[in-house]
């Protein structure tokens, strides 16, 4: 009777781990299959951010310099290539990349059963960019969701996931719209085409919208 009770012991907390791993991973992708919603035509929202993401991870089918992939983004919102009909695409900031991403996964660095095709199990191009010796940009590593710094050289070539803005317009009572963080290039409303790294107020407006295009974040 010792016996079998000591067998007891030690084999149910193993029994119960396996359950409850199971039970977790069960919740995850039941979790994947209700954050993210399939447009099905190429672009899939990401509800915990209100993202919008090419459901390709690889739209230019291979990896490119840091121009090159700038230039690409603008290409796109000019027409010149697929834009899904969407003409404010940008290259994701490094935080994006991060609330995106799910750490306990590996190859890749994403939640179970996402909608994504194309993923590479390599580095992406960030929005993030500093000056040390010479200027670098943030990239991310989509094998395991690290982040590290790359200078910038023609020679380093990395991929590209164009992301954009798919927030709701909030109105306002004072008469003055925001625009807030990075990237966003002729979103203010006032006439200007310049990039800023700060609140910029808009006044004097009859319907006055909080315009959301972007934050930078490291």
């Amino acid at each position: 009777m010792n016996i079998v009770v000591f067998l007891m012991i030690f084999m149910i907390p193993g029994y119960l781990a396996a359950e409850n791993n199971e039970e977790s991973g069960t919740e995850a992708v039941a979790e994947a299959q209700t954050r993210f919603i399939d447009n099905a035509d190429g672009t899939v929202l990401d509800k915990n951010t209100s993202k919008l993401w090419m459901k390709t991870a690889n739209l230019p089918h291979h990896p490119m310099s840091w121009e090159a992939a700038k230039k690409f983004i603008q290409e796109m919102n000019d027409g010149e290539r697929p834009n899904f009909g969407y003409t404010n695409w940008r290259i994701p900031t490094a935080n994006e990349f991060e609330l995106l991403l799910d750490t306990a996964n590996m190859y890749p660095a994403m939640p179970k059963e996402h909608p994504f095709t194309d993923i590479e199990n390599s580095f992406y191009w960030t929005s993030n960019t500093g000056e040390d010796i010479t200027e670098y940009v943030v990239i991310i590593d989509m094998a395991y969701g690290s982040k590290v710094m790359d200078y910038v050289s023609s020679c380093n070539y990395r991929y590209l996931w164009p992301v954009r803005s798919n927030e709701s317009a909030h109105t306002t009572a004072s008469g003055t719209a925001f625009t807030q963080g990075q990237n966003d290039y002729g979103q203010l409303g006032d006439g200007t085409t310049v990039d800023r790294a700060k609140f910029h107020p808009v006044k004097e407006l009859s319907n006055v919208i909080r315009v959301s295009a972007g934050s930078e974040h490291i």
